[in-house]
């Protein structure tokens, strides 16, 4: 420990330099960052009819019912994982993103491909073991991030609405 010591000692210009340094870079790179606003809400995706029979099948102690209750769970986590990507995909948020580029590019596509707003912007993930998304906006403009989340609740509204006309046909 003495050796270490006596090199540090000796070594203070070059080590207190090269702190100097990093500190000095590391004011300006945030004092140039431009700040990042958040905005977010939930969705909840379980319906009635499933809590109902995952309640009725939890609460009956034969192990049949509950490999049933447990392979119901996987089947629903899976449907989530699957509404996750259907709520990503350019289908669903295709006209939020066109909405974002109109306000902040004057409608120029170049300046923001979609995959990349989609993976620098949006936040979409499931609540550990629930069946709510969490959804997420990110953007430097603070007043753009209400209009956005609202337009993202809306088109996955108008979605959801055609999924339950389709399976009530």
């Amino acid at each position: 420990i003495g050796n270490f010591i006596n090199i540090i000692i000796r070594r203070r210009l070059l080590i207190f330099s090269f702190t100097l340094l990093g500190l000095t870079s590391s004011f300006f790179y945030f004092k140039q960052k431009t700040p990042v606003y958040e905005g977010g809400f939930q969705i909840v995706l379980e319906n009635d009819s499933n809590s109902k029979n995952q309640i009725d099948l939890n609460s009956n102690a034969s192990p049949l019912l509950s490999g049933l209750a447990s392979s119901f769970n996987s089947s629903q986590a899976r449907n989530i994982k699957t509404e996750v990507i259907i709520l990503k995909s350019p289908s669903v948020l295709k006209p939020v993103y066109k909405y974002v580029v109109q306000k902040k590019y004057n409608n120029d596509f170049s300046k923001l491909p979609y995959k990349s707003w989609l993976n620098g912007s949006v936040e979409i993930k499931r609540v550990k073991a629930s069946s709510v998304l969490d959804i997420k906006y990110f953007d430097s403009e603070k007043k753009l991030i209400k209009p956005v989340l609202e337009k993202i609740s809306e088109v996955y509204q108008i979605y959801s609405g055609k999924e339950r006309r389709v399976g009530l046909a």
